[in-house]
């Protein structure tokens, strides 16, 4: 179960604490990194992007969706209650975005489509990437694929259902995943699972994000298991993400960066 909302703010406000800026960050790449992270702007290309994030979160209408994370129930819902749980904000998109225009990766990988507004900021960061995103719903895939194409993105292969049904046949054809976006299942061993998956296709430069790493204690279990996992190297916790490197040019250390 996801924590309280007191724990949440509790747990943030010694994260504050703790975290630093990406001013006192000391290696070159370490430094370019938190730059990155930190430095925050607006792009017009985002405008597309947000007038649908704002048609979601007004549309009433309701739509049959299976819940595979927790526990697969069916259930209706408001297509803006699940917008309003479900998408990444713009802060946390635009990150996104300014990750895939500093990696510069060909092949990206997404666990968790939802209605696709993470992953239009992830297509257009790199356009000549291509991009393979997951969703378990098959009513919320289908709206995703219309934004897809109301967009114009070219980029982006959408796969329909659960993660355990469909990514190793996913991974089987994919040549290589050099940046892969996990924002589903938020469960500790399903997160372990699909990370050790993964890394069957990763090289030294592939570049792992964990959605909601703060979202409960099991995915604070998960974390601590992330980042001392024999093949991380670099780990960068932001609170609500956490950035993981397997390079193993880089110093293995955990860095609480301010965002």
């Amino acid at each position: 179960m996801a924590y309280s909302k007191p724990y949440i703010v509790v747990h943030y406000i010694l994260y504050l604490i703790n975290a630093v800026s990406w001013r006192s960050v000391q290696s070159p790449f370490n430094y370019k990194l938190a730059q990155t992270i930190a430095n925050d702007k607006l792009e017009k290309e985002f405008k597309p992007i947000e007038k649908i994030r704002k048609s979601l979160l007004k549309n009433r209408n309701e739509i049959d969706v299976i819940d595979f994370g927790h526990d697969g129930t069916k259930s209706k819902k408001k297509i803006s209650e699940i917008s309003s749980n479900s998408l990444k904000s713009k802060k946390y998109a635009r990150l996104l975005y300014r990750l895939v225009k500093l990696i510069n990766p060909t092949h990206i990988l997404e666990l968790g489509t939802s209605f696709g507004m993470s992953t239009a900021y992830m297509s257009i960061a790199n356009p000549k990437s291509k991009l393979v995103t997951i969703e378990g719903s098959e009513t919320i895939a289908k709206i995703a694929q219309e934004n897809f194409t109301s967009l114009h993105l070219e980029n982006i292969h959408l796969v329909t259902g659960s993660f355990e049904n469909t990514l190793s046949s996913t991974l089987n054809y994919m040549p290589q995943l050099d940046f892969v976006f996990i924002d589903g299942h938020h469960q500790k061993d399903a997160t372990i699972k699909y990370f050790e998956m993964c890394l069957t296709k990763s090289h030294t430069k592939t570049l792992f994000i964990f959605d909601d790493i703060n979202w409960s204690e099991e995915m604070q279990e998960a974390w601590s298991i992330l980042k001392q996992h024999p093949q991380s190297t670099l780990t960068i916790d932001i609170f609500m993400m956490g950035l993981v490197f397997v390079n193993p040019g880089l110093s293995k250390q955990n860095i609480e960066l301010r965002y």
